[in-house]
């Protein structure tokens, strides 16, 4: 028999704002990196998460200082790569 246990955080209006901000870090890093992807792709190479990470992490987020605001934890673009990679895995 499975259980599963339904958990609702209550968060403040400061805590809203920064789980808001991570959300959309991840999103704007994931649709970038899948978006690189299907590019490398119709041009015949064959990417991987490593190099969108280090070319994203390179070239791209000095160019965005939202993304590297304080109090944003800086393994969200990480994890976006790491989903990504394993969708195409």
């Amino acid at each position: 028999m499975l259980l599963s246990i339904k958990t609702k955080l209550k968060l403040n209006k400061n805590q809203e704002i920064l789980m808001a901000k991570h959300a959309g870090i991840a999103r704007f890093t994931y649709n970038w990196g899948l978006a690189t992807w299907q590019n490398l792709y119709k041009d015949g190479l064959k990417p991987d998460k490593y190099i969108l990470k280090k070319f994203f992490n390179n070239y791209v987020k000095p160019e965005f200082t939202w993304i590297k605001e304080k109090g944003i934890c800086q393994k969200i673009t990480q994890y976006a790569f790491d989903n990504l990679g394993e969708s195409f895995g």
